[in-house]
């Protein structure tokens, strides 16, 4: 390693800690993750913070997590990642798959481990979408994780965001056609929304 990576790393290292007043070696650790992007870094610690005491609460997580695993293991082995795949509705060739692997840091082809899995899943929508849709996106996952759903179809995935767009121009979901071709999630979500909102008023 040359003289100025080493400088640079320090440098990096030591910015890390001013933002977090955390360690060294776990400066290290999240500068290493994220191939050395302080920004990346510094997000995912507060992001992996923030959620990593709720890994065990997170029951809705917990239950895809348990349905697909190994048995006596915290990790989903070939076999439960090939189910979980169909169960999404996509091949195992898919490019979607190696972008799950990416998304989810599977330490191997194939492999998920729990922490990985329930931390990555949970921060999604948050990281993701709360910049635009705001308190809608923490309705979803209160929903999701109330309700203790198992799977999210494909058909969800790829209407979620239509819906959110809808969501937005119509905050109290008024106009929303429970018998237009929504996927039976949205529609479960909307019933549980407007029967809250009814209750506030």
């Amino acid at each position: 390693m040359s003289r100025n990576t080493k400088i640079q790393k320090q440098y990096l290292r030591d910015r890390f800690i001013d933002f977090t007043s955390t360690t060294a070696s776990i400066a290290d650790q999240f500068l290493k993750n994220s191939n050395y992007d302080l920004e990346l870094a510094i997000n995912n610690y507060y992001l992996s913070s923030q959620v990593s005491n709720n890994v065990n609460d997170n029951k809705a997580l917990n239950k895809i997590f348990n349905k697909y695993k190994e048995p006596n293991q915290d990790v989903i082995g070939i076999d439960g990642t090939l189910q979980y795949i169909e169960d999404l509705g996509y091949e195992p060739e898919d490019k979607v798959i190696l972008a799950l692997a990416e998304f989810l840091r599977a330490p191997s082809i194939g492999v998920f481990d729990k922490n990985s899995f329930i931390l990555n899943w949970q921060s999604y929508w948050k990281l993701l979408l709360s910049d635009l849709y705001g308190s809608k996106i923490d309705y979803w996952v209160s929903f999701l994780q109330k309700e203790n759903k198992a799977t999210i179809s494909k058909d969800s995935w790829n209407m979620f965001y239509v819906f959110l767009q809808e969501f937005e121009n119509d905050p109290k979901l008024e106009t929303y056609d429970d018998t237009a071709a929504w996927p039976s999630l949205i529609d479960e979500f909307v019933e549980d929304y407007k029967q809250n909102l009814s209750q506030s008023l």
